[in-house]
């Protein structure tokens, strides 16, 4: 039987505790645990309890279920109207909802 991959809870704390500059010692010592248990969540064997999550939401201010959610593809790093020299394709939708170029 195929081992079940354990939630990015672990992952995004490492990527929370990086963001920070903080190392896993301190860390683990804010959210109440020994490092080698947070060493254990970032490498993936092993899972937080609920309560761990929830300490970690307020160290980090982050929304529990902030953690459990894929983080792995780095957000757009531009938002809002295209830079000078680019234009977006002008389109309109037909009465079927359908874009056709204008």
């Amino acid at each position: 039987m195929a081992k079940q991959a354990l939630p990015p809870v672990g992952r995004n704390m490492e990527l929370c505790r990086r963001q920070l500059g903080l190392s896993a010692a301190e860390v683990a010592r804010l959210i109440g645990v020994e490092p080698i248990t947070f060493y254990r969540w970032r490498s993936g064997k092993n899972a937080p309890t609920w309560e761990n999550v929830l300490v970690a939401s307020r160290v980090f201010a982050k929304a529990p279920a902030w953690f459990y959610e894929d983080h792995s593809t780095p957000p757009p790093t531009h938002v809002g109207p295209p830079p000078a020299g680019e234009a977006l394709p002008i389109v309109k939708v037909t009465s079927e909802g359908q874009q056709v170029a204008a």
